[in-house]
């Protein structure tokens, strides 16, 4: 079974033979004495392999999150700070089939990875979410995540050297392990702890002495989106296809445009499919998701923004963003109120002609054209700038 974004389960899908972990459990492994179910062939599997892991190593492992329900699925997901849930009726969590798994010892949490990972298909488990992967599981690295597939099609996904979607698809294949998130984290290292989590220790004069042509930083909590903003006043779209380092790159960066109008800022950043850039602003495309993501953390000079999002559109191309007609007040105020009309999705925040708006855009290939989110930006305390 196939469960991601592109495969969804139905509304009232209920897995069969759900069974209590927690009863069914051998010693090899431990667990809060709650009612996670999973499925029972599955729960057998992993008593084996755990028993196993014990046996051969020594580990001594955490079993955590089993199956959840729709509603539970939904409340993850609001409440998640890491950017790794899927979406209701998206996770494999909803099977009954997948377990999270961690060892107590956090010393050997290596050790025990690279164990699992290399041995979890004798139990009829995968590792579901590996690094260099993310373009197509839409999901970023899960170190904790197996799921069970049985272990005739577990051996030869391990043979193969694919994930579950390269299993079905044989033509989709694995990018660079080191995909542009964890590069980004690996050049700006101690700044970047609580990478998703929270605003980073950021210092711009620092980064204008690796490139003199960084402007801000912007920062959405629980998303990868968290990279510095670049512009080019000649070029105006030179970093769409170069890097923070100023070299070639088909990620492009993250990038400002001269500003269209009085008040409004237009940044623009591109739609990957390994989870970086603007990936993340697609995902806002429907309700509950513009609900789970309602603002941002921008950093323009010397400047710090909160950015509550107001609107939403899906468009073209990027010549048929909404802009105001000119830079008059009236302009801008009739500008706002058509925005809040016609929008795709809305909040309850209302902007008014006299504040500072964010445009963000990214490509959006399903709907060959443009996904756009309008924001009211408010200026904040900036510290450690």
């Amino acid at each position: 079974m196939l469960v991601n974004e592109s495969h969804p389960l139905p509304e009232d899908y209920i897995p069969e033979d759900l069974i209590s972990l927690y009863s069914l459990k051998n010693r090899s492994f431990l667990m809060r004495p709650v009612p996670y179910l999973l499925n029972r062939e599955a729960a057998k599997a992993l008593n084996d392999m755990c028993l196993a892991a014990k046996k051969e190593r020594g580990f001594e492992i955490v079993t955590d999150h089993a199956y959840r329900t729709r509603k539970d699925q939904e409340l993850v997901y609001r409440t998640d700070v890491s950017g790794c849930t899927a979406k209701p009726g998206c996770s494999e969590h909803e099977t009954g089939l997948c377990v999270d798994l961690f060892c107590t010892d956090q010393s050997r949490a290596i050790e025990f990875h690279d164990y699992l990972t290399e041995n979890c298909h004798r139990f009829g488990y995968i590792y579901r979410y590996p690094r260099g992967w993310e373009h197509i599981t839409r999901i970023p690295e899960s170190p904790r995540h197996y799921r069970y597939v049985g272990n005739e099609t577990a051996r030869k996904i391990k043979e193969s050297d694919t994930v579950l979607e390269g299993y079905h698809d044989s033509s989709l294949k694995q990018r660079t392990p080191f995909s542009i998130p964890y590069i980004f984290m690996s050049i700006f290292g101690p700044k970047m702890k609580g990478h998703w989590q929270r605003w980073p220790d950021i210092n711009l004069d620092e980064l204008r002495q690796i490139n003199p042509e960084t402007v801000g930083w912007i920062h959405m909590d629980g998303t990868p989106i968290d990279y510095p903003v670049m512009y080019h006043r000649e070029y105006p779209e030179y970093y769409l296809a170069h890097n923070f380092s100023d070299e070639p790159s088909a990620h492009g960066s993250i990038l400002m445009y001269e500003s269209p109008g009085p008040g409004i800022c237009l940044l623009s950043g591109h739609h990957m499919k390994d989870c970086s850039m603007f990936m993340k602003l697609i995902e806002i495309s429907d309700q509950m998701s513009f609900d789970v993501h309602p603002e941002l953390s921008l950093l323009l000079e010397k400047t710090m923004y909160q950015v509550s999002w107001f609107a939403a559109y899906r468009e073209k191309t990027e010549r048929n963003i909404s802009l105001p007609e000119d830079g008059s007040t009236a302009a801008k105020a009739k500008w706002l109120h058509r925005l809040k009309e016609e929008s795709l999705l809305s909040s309850d925040v209302n902007p008014t002609s006299g504040d500072e708006i964010l445009i963000c855009s990214t490509c959006a290939r399903k709907q060959k054209g443009i996904f756009v989110l309008y924001g009211l930006m408010e200026k904040q305390e900036a510290g450690g700038v």
